[in-house]
C-alpha cells in the first residue's frame, strides 16, 4: 500500500518508515515500561514477602496498560497525520519529558 492509498477504516497512512522522533518516542515508552519493572523491587525472601509482592501484580498490570495504550495512541496518531513539523517535534518532546 503506498503512502497516498486510503484504507478501509477511512484515513490515508503517511508511509511506513519510522522517523528518528518516533524511535526517540518508543525508546521513552520503553524507559518508562524499564522503570516500571525495576520498581518492583527485589526478590521476595519469605513466603509473607512473596504474598506482599503478588498483591501488587495487579497495579503493576495496570500500569502496564496505561503504558501500552499511551504507546498505541501515539503510534496510531503518527501513521495518520505523520507530522515533523517544528510544533509537533516540541510538543512530543515535552509530552515524553511527562512520562
Amino acid at each position: 500500500m503506498g503512502a497516498s492509498e486510503q484504507r478501509s477504516d477511512g484515513f490515508r497512512e503517511r508511509g511506513r518508515e519510522v522517523t528518528r522522533l518516533e524511535t526517540f518516542v518508543d525508546a521513552a515508552f520503553a524507559f518508562a515500561v524499564t522503570l516500571l519493572v525495576i520498581a518492583t523491587g527485589s526478590l521476595p525472601e519469605s513466603v509473607a514477602d512473596l504474598v506482599h509482592a503478588l498483591e501488587r501484580i495487579p497495579a503493576f498490570v495496570a500500569a502496564f496498560a496505561l503504558i501500552a495504550v499511551f504507546w498505541s495512541a501515539h503510534d496510531t496518531w503518527s501513521r495518520r497525520y505523520g507530522l515533523a513539523d517544528r510544533t509537533t517535534t516540541c510538543s512530543r518532546c515535552c509530552w515524553c519529558s511527562s512520562c
